[in-house]
């Protein structure tokens, strides 16, 4: 389970999210980054899911992006290529 929690205002966004992973149980296993800031891009990337993921799509995003329209026009692109190469690591994980 993930929440995120986002509120605009005229000059700021603010993101609030929870950071716990949990076990096939539904326990609690560890608490880790869900959102990553990228404000040279005017964005903030949020996951749910495999925890383990959300640092390598930023660094992804970030390499193969310099603005945000690059990011609205690839980001379909982007991902597919994304699982494409990581699609083990989301077998092993389900």
């Amino acid at each position: 389970m993930s929440s995120i929690l986002v509120m605009r205002q005229r000059k700021a966004i603010h993101l609030i999210t929870d950071a716990a992973s949990y076990t096939d149980d539904g326990i609690v296993g560890s608490f880790g980054l869900k959102v990553v800031a990228m404000p040279h891009l005017n964005m903030a990337l949020y996951t749910r899911g495999p925890s383990f993921v959300t640092r390598p799509i930023a660094t992804g995003i970030e390499n193969e992006f310099d603005t945000f329209d690059q990011i609205v026009t690839g980001l379909e692109t982007f991902t597919r290529e994304f699982y494409e190469r990581n699609e083990e690591s989301f077998r092993e994980y389900a």
